[in-house]
């Protein structure tokens, strides 16, 4: 077992280096796997209560009114299912491609490696039994070890997100989030402009280490895009849940200070810019390059 783990970093690495973009979207779909079933049992909640609410109305005439709810949160419910089908058939798809890839990458390695060995070795039996088990075994057992590694990762995510939404239904803890909600819009912003930032300023994200794609797209471009949905996700929340101290239902007020500070920084901004410029300074040149740090 230890030596299994002891191994765990170069199975990474090899399969990695052979299948980097196939591995970075099945990582992406296990998180996607991972948090689904949380999400799930999250809208069970409202489902349930609109669904009583609705039996309740008996035959009044908004009945139609409050199976409207239901609906949305039961065709919510029923998204999220298909997503989890879809989402498993795509890693299926991508495992298949991803172990053909690092298939022929080993047999590269095997095959470079047998050129480059010495002739003598091959007068040698112990050298042919190397040779047969790197051609037998080193073609399924990193994908054996990254295929255990990617459940486990995937069942402490739903794991995680599944006691986190425990948290959130019976107890008030999150209600100090509320304090968030200035952070998380600043956040939503900074990824905005990061998932632009390598098409506004291109040669300066490519010259610089973080300049690498991912299935043709910048990197960069791909972190800012799930720090967007996360971030997007977290203000959803705030804004929607009564119990977060800045809802739009309950403190309304919260989201305005919010949007008035930001309002207010633009006008900083753009009048200092406005008054530099009179002078002969160029604030914009302040941007045009990443700091060293």
């Amino acid at each position: 077992m230890l030596t299994a783990l002891s191994q765990l970093p170069r199975a990474i690495a090899l399969v990695w280096g052979a299948t980097r973009s196939w591995t970075a979207a099945w990582a992406l779909l296990l998180l996607i796997q991972g948090l689904l079933p949380a999400a799930i049992v999250y809208l069970t909640r409202p489902l349930i209560d609109s669904l009583a609410s609705a039996i309740n109305s008996g035959g009044r005439a908004n009945a139609i009114n409050e199976l409207r709810p239901v609906l949305w949160w039961g065709g919510l419910m029923a998204a999220l299912m298909l997503l989890a089908e879809i989402s498993r058939e795509l890693i299926g798809w991508i495992r298949r491609n991803q172990s053909e890839s690092l298939q022929d990458h080993i047999a590269g390695l095997i095959y470079r490696q047998s050129i480059a060995a010495d002739y003598a070795f091959y007068d040698l039996a112990e050298f042919y039994d190397h040779l047969h088990r790197a051609r037998t075994d080193a073609a399924y057992r990193p994908e054996m070890m990254l295929e255990s590694l990617g459940g486990l990762a995937q069942s402490f995510v739903t794991l995680l997100a599944i006691g986190s939404t425990a948290i959130y239904a019976f107890t008030d803890w999150f209600s100090a989030i509320s304090v968030l909600l200035g952070l998380s819009l600043t956040l939503l912003v900074t990824a905005v402009g990061g998932i632009v930032l390598p098409y506004r300023q291109r040669a300066m994200v490519e010259n610089s280490p973080y300049g690498r794609r991912v299935l043709g797209l910048p990197l960069v471009s791909l972190v800012a895009l799930l720090a967007l949905i996360g971030f997007g996700l977290g203000v959803a929340v705030i804004l929607w849940d009564p119990g977060s101290g800045a809802s739009l239902s309950a403190n309304p007020g919260k989201l305005w200070l919010a949007l008035g500070i930001y309002a207010l920084a633009f006008a900083i901004y753009f009048g200092s810019q406005a008054v530099r410029r009179r002078q002969g300074i160029d604030l914009t040149l302040a941007y045009r390059e990443l700091p060293p740090e």
